[in-house]
């Protein structure tokens, strides 16, 4: 322990795996009097102790051989829960998934442990504001969890988040010091959101989306992008005259459009209109 409080993690390391070592020579009676309690801090501080100078990618391998595949499971169980406290969430999956290899309880937990771990790297990554590690956690959840059709309260979860961040995104724009890159993250969820759950939501869902996006593309002043989205909901109306949604932005998706393009070929004064 006192390797490892000094910040010698690879001494602590070598340190306890010698010393557990040491007590596979010793007779039955004997462990027995060291008793269960002491092998198993020993155990607990060997998983500690690897959390910081041990490879998450050969966990497995570094326990069986060191206490045997009985202990295994639930030593890669512990180290999991580390990584996971100190919001170390690759290594946390990298673990998670190793469990589920010789644990037949893990595997059945499996998906919802993993969803929960990135779940939870995912809230990390948006409070970092680290918006590029946020967009891949995105997709990994989506391959994982949509594209597979996996648990359907947990694709409900992360529909719901990606809207949210959407949202939150947008809101943000309006305020923020940089707001050409707070539109352009809110542009890019709205997008994978429309992408991903369009086949998975209501059709009042996907109408809302595009005005949203054609609000934000004004802000932007990307006026042709913006126009773009005012004319599907334009033509939505007419089609889809029925729908409750749009028959209360019509006229406001009309005003939009007309702007759109009287802002655009103000600026553009050589562009011909197309019927597009």
């Amino acid at each position: 322990w006192a390797q490892y409080k000094t910040g010698k993690n690879k001494s602590a390391l070598d340190t306890i795996v010698r010393a557990i070592r040491m007590t596979k020579g010793l007779s039955e009676e004997e462990q027995a009097k060291r008793g269960t309690a002491l092998q198993n801090d020993a155990y607990d501080a060997m998983v500690l102790f690897y959390s910081e100078a041990g490879n998450p990618k050969e966990a497995q391998k570094f326990f069986e051989k060191e206490v045997g595949e009985q202990a295994t499971p639930e030593l890669l169980s512990k180290l999991t829960s580390i990584y996971q406290r100190q919001g170390r969430y690759g290594e946390a999956l990298t673990s998670s998934k190793q469990l589920e290899s010789v644990d037949e309880g893990a595997k059945e937990a499996g998906s919802a442990k993993r969803y929960e771990i990135l779940n939870n790297a995912l809230k990390l990554a948006r409070q970092r504001r680290d918006y590029p590690k946020e967009m891949a956690i995105t997709n990994s959840l989506i391959a994982e969890y949509i594209q597979k059709n996996g648990p359907e309260e947990i694709q409900e979860s992360i529909k719901i988040g990606l809207r949210n961040a959407a949202l939150e995104a947008h809101k943000e724009s309006d305020k923020a010091s940089n707001p050409a890159a707070a539109q352009e993250r809110a542009l890019n969820l709205y997008k994978l959101y429309l992408g991903t759950f369009s086949a998975k939501t209501t059709k009042e869902d996907i109408y809302e989306i595009h005005y949203y996006l054609a609000d934000l593309y004004a802000q932007a002043n990307r006026h042709r992008e913006s126009a773009s989205q005012y004319r599907f909901l334009v033509k939505a109306a007419i089609d889809d005259s029925g729908n409750s949604y749009l028959k209360k932005v019509k006229r406001s998706c009309a005003e939009g459009l007309i702007f759109a393009l009287d802002s655009y070929f103000e600026k553009n004064k050589d562009a011909k209109p197309t019927r597009q």
